[in-house]
């Protein structure tokens, strides 16, 4: 184990979406279950599915390195059944194997947050504010295992897969290297109006708005949404936190959709975002026991964008409060010992389908081609914080010339973070305390 470990850690893999947490920190534990994390939920992306049909073998040769190099006894592979055809060629694969397993999901969202995919597989709710370890089991996601492949087989974490959708002429699932320009990836993708339009990366419901398409591609960069600058979900994003909490203080009715929606509280969870809306300006977060709730909250966006009748940011809200603990230092620890899912969650589940007509974006869905060779930028800009943990530090110099995979930030002693390479061949131009810049 120690030996996988030690490559995984070297080749600078982590989580491909979400928070990028190391997976050389994930895998060293004990745990009965791998469960990879295939479910897709954000709307239009199609990263999962492509490698699924188009890397099988190499995901397969993954799970099998797992499987004897991990304390797992099993390895389940959670899909949409809406895309049973992409996972096909794995399927084949794994015909014969008792300890590899492909489990079928619903299509809600959002079937890929840990805990609902916990206990969609194995039937068991996670504490609030625990991890899936707690109940025997990682989760990784699709890109993830590939890059386990390729790191047993020599290769550093130098690409990402994305989605480029919205207002391109060409959507594209495709390969980039990291530190790319948000701006060169999406030309490539022919964008339709470059002066009208509004770039997310990441997903629509749980995304970031890049003002500056300037902004490199990073390791959890897993889409790129093109959307026209007056799109109703990048006014969303475009909204001050004052102008939302007064929003929330002025205009909520209270009428507690955000709380009967909430995928967390379906599960069994305390969060309840209509009461935290309710409670607004009512004494400091600190000061207020309601709020303790908020850190609960896994961000996904349904009561946002979704359950809310009035266009209203409980998420928002609820993210500031999270913040306002943090920076305090202060952490609850909750003290309910057991879960049960509420009567209620089956029929509360928000289709990924509805997501989409909600938000005006059924006439992006298209299948994206799959391109691995397109893109050769003349330059990256790679963060040295691409993951969950601190920075890493530098150990090239200005001048040095480098090759793609040559490592060239490495995790601080003792420290959370991941190893960082080059993702093209040339020269170190310049050294900041945010990027290393390399030009061919």
């Amino acid at each position: 184990m120690n030996n996988l470990i030690d490559i995984i850690k070297d080749s600078g893999i982590v989580g491909f979406g979400g928070a990028g947490f190391p997976t050389h920190i994930k895998l060293n534990a004990q745990y009965k279950h791998i469960i990879i994390n295939a479910a897709e939920c954000e709307p239009l992306l199609e990263v999962d599915k492509k490698l699924l049909s188009h890397k099988a073998d190499t995901l397969y040769f993954a799970i099998n390195q797992l499987l004897q190099n991990t304390p797992a006894e099993k390895v389940i592979i959670g899909i949409k059944k809406k895309n049973v055809e992409y996972s096909k060629p794995l399927k084949n694969l794994i015909k014969k194997t008792d300890n590899i397993e492909i489990t079928h999901l619903d299509d809600t969202y959002p079937a890929g947050d840990e805990h609902i995919l916990v206990y969609e597989i194995l039937g068991k709710v996670i504490t609030e504010g625990s991890i899936p370890l707690e109940l025997g089991a990682v989760v990784i996601n699709v890109e993830t295992l590939y890059n386990i492949a390729r790191a047993i087989e020599g290769e550093k974490v130098t690409d990402t897969y994305l989605s480029v959708v919205g207002e391109v002429e060409n959507p594209k699932t495709m390969r980039v290297p990291i530190g790319t320009s948000i701006l060169n990836v999406i030309k490539l993708c022919k964008v339709k109006n470059l002066e009208k339009i509004q770039v997310i990366e990441g997903g629509v419901m749980m995304g970031i708005l890049r003002n500056d398409l300037s902004y490199p591609v990073t390791k959890t960069t897993k889409g790129l949404i093109v959307l026209p600058e007056n799109h109703r979900v990048i006014n969303r994003y475009k909204a001050t936190n004052s102008n939302i909490k007064k929003e929330a203080n002025a205009v909520c009715c209270h009428c507690r959709m955000c709380t009967d929606t909430c995928p967390r509280y379906l599960l069994g969870h305390s969060i309840e975002p209509h009461k935290i809306m309710r409670t607004l300006f009512r004494g400091t977060p600190i000061d207020n026991p309601t709020y303790r709730n908020a850190m609960y909250c896994c961000e996904c966006g349904v009561c946002e964008l979704i359950a809310c009748p009035l266009f209203l940011s409980p998420r928002r809200v609820i993210i500031m409060i999270k913040r306002e603990f943090q920076q305090a230092g202060i952490k609850f620890k909750t003290d309910k010992t057991s879960f049960k899912p509420r009567k209620t969650r089956p029929f509360s589940r928000i289709p990924t389908t509805r997501i989409e007509h909600r938000l005006e974006l059924d006439r992006y869905r298209k299948i994206t081609d799959f391109t691995e060779n397109d893109i050769h930028p003349d330059s990256v800009n790679i963060l040295l914080k691409q993951h969950l943990g601190i920075p890493s530090i530098p150990v090239v110099k200005k001048g040095d010339n480098v090759k793609k995979g040559d490592l060239i930030a490495r995790i601080p002693d003792g420290k959370l973070g991941a190893n960082i390479h080059a993702s093209i061949d040339g020269k170190v131009t310049e050294i900041t305390e945010d990027y290393i810049k390399i030009k061919r």
